[in-house]
């Protein structure tokens, strides 16, 4: 383990922890990212995984609102339940069913998680709106000392020179795993088709965890989730984290709009990083997790064999 100091295009500096080639933020323990391996794992837990800024907090509100049967704003933050950084005393206490979170690659999950047929929710967003929450998410938080422009930040974000590296290594690891054992129990959610219908989405989770949830508690659902009024209450609640934000408040919910992207990326730079994503994913399973139709960009992806 060693702290390592990326500079970007610009010159400023993003600083993290390196363990084995995989970059933590600077908080975060080598020794809980190997002890998660060990944690007991029960039938009944469901895992939300995402690479960040793909709608983790919003999904895992859904989610935990489906498996007990409310549509009440849950009043605790998120963070509780990501097992990348909460101590297993933590997590062992929860009582069951747990929803617990994670920006792991499949490998790195304890093997229990899949000999138990633990359901997995995967979540998938435009790289490019990923690219640019991730951004102004990084840029606020004081342990990685980062004061960069966001198109001196992009080559970072490409390179995965992040924390949990990049957008692209995490989805091929996931396809991959998704075409070797296509008997796991995984659940492909898009953000955008979450924006578009999430009444739909969610009755498709609602069946993927096999929840019997009456229609009007669907519909609350959709509503009460909206990022409006997710923010609004998520902001009011006492959050320890905040102290590590340089504004001094809930960063989590910025604007979760769909093709904000198109605000900070202009024409060349917008082709320079499709080009760059299509390159990475050449000969990749991308397509066992979600369709190039969805991102246009993607389109002219050529999918080999793993």
């Amino acid at each position: 383990m060693s702290l390592v100091k990326f500079p970007d295009a610009g010159g400023c500096s993003l600083t993290m922890k390196d363990v084995d080639g995989r970059y933590l933020t600077p908080s975060g323990s080598p020794d809980h990212w190997y002890s998660l391996r060990t944690m007991k794992t029960r039938s009944d837990d469901v895992y939300i995984c995402s690479y960040p800024k793909s709608g983790f907090h919003w999904i895992w509100e859904i989610v935990t609102m489906l498996r007990s049967g409310n549509s009440t704003v849950i009043k605790e933050v998120m963070e509780g339940h990501i097992t990348d950084f909460m101590p297993l005393d933590h997590i062992a206490k929860q009582a069951s069913p747990r929803t617990l979170t994670t920006h792991r690659y499949p490998q790195e999950l304890q093997k229990e998680t899949f000999e138990l047929g633990c359901k997995i929710v995967y979540l998938v967003r435009d790289p490019k709106d990923i690219c640019v929450s991730y951004y102004n998410h990084l840029s606020q938080l004081k342990p990685l000392e980062y004061e960069g422009q966001f198109s001196d930040f992009v080559p970072l974000f490409l390179e995965g020179k992040v924390p949990f590296n990049s957008w692209w290594e995490h989805i091929i690891n996931w396809s991959a795993m998704k075409v070797k054992h296509p008997e796991r129990p995984l659940l492909v959610i898009n953000y955008e088709d979450m924006k578009q219908d999430p009444v739909t989405e969610i009755k498709n989770l609602a069946d993927f965890l096999e929840v019997n949830v009456a229609e009007h508690v669907i519909n609350e659902i959709a509503q009460n989730t909206k990022f409006s009024a997710m923010k609004a209450a998520k902001e009011q609640l006492d959050n320890k984290l905040v102290a590590y934000y340089k504004c001094g408040k809930e960063i989590m919910y910025r604007k979760g709009e769909v093709g904000d992207w198109k605000h900070w990326l202009s024409g060349s730079k917008s082709q320079e990083f499709d080009d760059f994503i299509n390159t990475k994913l050449q000969g990749s399973h991308f397509s066992a997790l979600v369709s190039p139709d969805r991102y246009p960009f993607l389109r002219t992806n050529k999918f080999g064999q793993l």
